[in-house]
C-alpha cells in the first residue's frame, strides 16, 4: 500500500490522543521532580553542615572557654601590681577550679636569678636552670599578641607526652611589661569530642590550624603530621587553598562530595567537614525510583484504560459510519432491532421493541409511522 495512503485506525487515533498528554505530563513531572529534589537535598546538605560546623564551634569553644576566661581572671590580678606572694596564693586557688586537665604558671620579664624575678607554677613545678621563659614560644606569641590572648598549636608536652596547646596573656604594669600568664591544656577528648558531632554517615569532622594540619583526627599518627588537603586532593582541584582557609565561613556541594569550613571565633582554627555526596543522594535515589514506580503503575492502569475505551469509542463510532451509509443507500435493515418492521398507512402503532428512533425515521423518509410486521 502507498504510504500517502496509509493512516492510523480510529482506535489508535483515540488511544494515542488519550495516552500522549499523560506521557508527556509523566516525563516532565519526573523531570522536574528530579531536579526539585536535587535542590533539596542540596539545601540540605547545607544545612547539616551549617548546624554541625556551628555545633562544634560550640562545644570546642566551650572547652577552652572556661580555661581562658580564669587565665584572663589572673593576668588582671596581675596587672593590678600585685606582689609574688599574692600571686602565688592565687594561682594555686586556681588549681581546684581548673583540676587535673591542665597548669597555670607565670613568669616575669625578669629573670628569675634576678631581683624581683620570679616564675610560679601550680603545680609547683621547679624549671630547670637553662629554661628561659622569655625564650619560649608561648611567651613570644603573647607578647606578640599585645594583652590579647594567644594560642599555641597543639603540641606534646615533654613532661607529661600529652597532646596540649597553651594559651598566654601579656601582663603590663603602668604600660610596662610585666610578664606573662599562660595556661597549658590537655586535649585528651578533643577528636572524641569532634567524632560525637554528626553530619552523615560517611562523613567526617576535623579541627585543622590555618596551614590545613590535623589538630584532630581519628587516626592520631596524623595529628600535626598531616595536611587535609594531602588526604582531600580533590578540592585544590576545585579551590585554592586560601580559599578554604581565608578566615571566613565556606560550604560546596559536588557532584561527588560536599566540604564545609568555618573559622573558629575564639581560636585560630578551622573547623572542616567533609564527606560523599551518595550519603544524601542515597536517599534521593530512593525517593525518585518510589516515584517512577508510582506513575509507571499509574500510567500502566491510565494505557489499559485508554486501550480499551477508544476500543469501544471505535467500535461505536464504526457502527454509526456503517447505519449511515445503509440509510444513504436506501437499506433500511441495519436499523431493525430483533423484528422486521413495515410502514402502513393508517393508525400509528407503537413498535413493541420500543424504537423511537426507527418510528421517526420512517416518517420522514415515508410519512407514516412504523410497526413490526
Amino acid at each position: 500500500m502507498d504510504l500517502k495512503n496509509r493512516h492510523l485506525s480510529l482506535s489508535r487515533r483515540l488511544f494515542l490522543v488519550g495516552i500522549v498528554p499523560i506521557l508527556i505530563s509523566f516525563i516532565f513531572l519526573s523531570t522536574s521532580s528530579y531536579w526539585i529534589i536535587s535542590d533539596i537535598s542540596s539545601d540540605n546538605v547545607k544545612s547539616r553542615m551549617e548546624r554541625s560546623l556551628t555545633d562544634v564551634e560550640n562545644r570546642v569553644e566551650g572547652i577552652f572557654a572556661p580555661f581562658a576566661y580564669e587565665l584572663e581572671s589572673f593576668a588582671l590580678v596581675a596587672e593590678t601590681g600585685a606582689d609574688k606572694d599574692s600571686l602565688d596564693v592565687t594561682i594555686h586557688a586556681y588549681s581546684n577550679v581548673l583540676g587535673a586537665t591542665c597548669s597555670m604558671y607565670y613568669a616575669t620579664a625578669i629573670s628569675r636569678y634576678e631581683p624581683d624575678g620570679y616564675y610560679l607554677d601550680n603545680t609547683d613545678w621547679v624549671p630547670e636552670p637553662d629554661w628561659i621563659p622569655t625564650q619560649r614560644d608561648w611567651y613570644k606569641a603573647a607578647v606578640s599578641a599585645g594583652g590579647k590572648l594567644a594560642f599555641s598549636d597543639p603540641y606534646v608536652d615533654a613532661m607529661t607526652k600529652s597532646l596540649c596547646i597553651t594559651i598566654s596573656r601579656l601582663v603590663k604594669v603602668d604600660g610596662k611589661t610585666k610578664g606573662v600568664a599562660a595556661i597549658d591544656i590537655y586535649l585528651t577528648n578533643l577528636s572524641e569530642t569532634m567524632e560525637e558531632v554528626g553530619i552523615s554517615q560517611n562523613g567526617k569532622l576535623f579541627l585543622v590550624n590555618e596551614s590545613g594540619i590535623y589538630l584532630t583526627n581519628s587516626n592520631a599518627d596524623k595529628i600535626l603530621s598531616s595536611t587535609f588537603f594531602d588526604d582531600n586532593p580533590e578540592f585544590e582541584k576545585t579551590e585554592s587553598r586560601n580559599f578554604f582557609l581565608d578566615g571566613g565561613e565556606h560550604i560546596l556541594v559536588h557532584d561527588d562530595f560536599y566540604c564545609g569550613v568555618k573559622k573558629l571565633s575564639l581560636l585560630p582554627w578551622y573547623a572542616v567537614a567533609v564527606g560523599p555526596m551518595s550519603d544524601f543522594t542515597e536517599n534521593l535515589k530512593n525517593s525518585i525510583m518510589h516515584m517512577i514506580v508510582v506513575f509507571v503503575v499509574i500510567l500502566a492502569l491510565t494505557v489499559l484504560l485508554s486501550f480499551f475505551t477508544s476500543r469501544r469509542i471505535s467500535v461505536t463510532f464504526k457502527n454509526m459510519a456503517a447505519q449511515c451509509r445503509n440509510i444513504a443507500t436506501g437499506d433500511f435493515r441495519s436499523l431493525r432491532t430483533r423484528a422486521r418492521f413495515r410502514c402502513v398507512f393508517g393508525e400509528r402503532q407503537q413498535p413493541r421493541q420500543g424504537n423511537p428512533q426507527v418510528d421517526r425515521l420512517c416518517a420522514r423518509c415515508f410519512g407514516r409511522p412504523c410497526e413490526d410486521g
